[in-house]
């Protein structure tokens, strides 16, 4: 996934957001899904990023990604491996994700200085349809 939106100039208080959409393609089986941030960076920016994760329903259409979402409580890229999100999808059905992320207020004025990518891990489980 990539933050299309000023990703690689974050400015402090002024979160970028990604819409992520996921499908069950088979019709089959439902699925329970969870999402984990699988790694931490240690850059000067390790706690000073914070991430979050809503959800934005089910359907074909995409919802929109933005300050308007639900987020729940954030992580910050520096800590540990953290489950995000657990949710389901339906048999044929879609599940609409918005990733935030976010440079704190107080960040120093600092030029070029990178964060480790951030890995994240989409696990699935089917379920009875």
């Amino acid at each position: 996934m990539t933050f299309t939106q000023q990703a690689n100039a974050l400015v402090p208080a002024e979160p970028v957001y990604q819409l992520v959409g996921l499908q069950e393609v088979e019709g089959n089986f439902g699925a329970d899904i969870t999402v984990t941030k699988t790694n931490a960076d240690t850059s000067a920016l390790a706690n000073l990023v914070t991430v979050r994760v809503a959800e934005l329903g089910t359907g074909a259409a995409a919802p929109a990604c933005g300050a308007g979402a639900p987020f729940g409580a954030g992580t910050t890229i520096g800590a540990a491996s953290t489950q995000v999100l657990s949710t389901t999808v339906g048999a044929g059905d879609y599940r609409w994700l918005c990733f935030s992320a976010e440079l704190a207020a107080n960040a120093p004025a600092t030029a070029a200085v990178t964060s480790t990518p951030i890995l994240w891990e989409f696990a699935a489980t089917s379920t009875d349809a």
